[in-house]
């Protein structure tokens, strides 16, 4: 599965139930996504040590839809070190169906 398709599969999950899905990759990069309807937050961490701005770059390249520039920033806590960003969740496009109005013969 693509990088590509793997942040795709992330962000669905994380659309549909609004809590943060994760994954590990082999070489012990974590990726997690949390989205809602309102903000979408990318997040990277690694268990040996920190993760690299190009790291970043490379999953930010391959973000499955259009996004904003963002800047990431660096965050500790419980003994780890988050390289993390936010932005507005863009809208969704929405279908927008014909009405058939149905007339029924007397």
């Amino acid at each position: 599965m693509s990088l590509k398709s793997t942040l795709q599969t992330l962000l669905d999950a994380a659309r549909q139930t609004g809590l943060i899905h994760e994954i590990k990759l082999q070489r012990g990069l974590v990726i997690a996504i949390k989205s809602n309807s309102k903000v979408t937050e990318l997040q990277l961490r690694r268990r040996d040590g920190k993760p690299s701005v190009a790291e970043w770059r490379t999953v930010v390249n391959n973000w499955p839809e259009p996004m904003p520039r963002v800047e990431p920033h660096w965050e500790e806590s419980d003994g780890r070190v988050w390289l993390r960003s936010s932005w507005k969740t863009p809208a969704k496009l929405i279908e927008v169906k014909p009405v058939v109005n149905h007339v029924e013969s007397s």
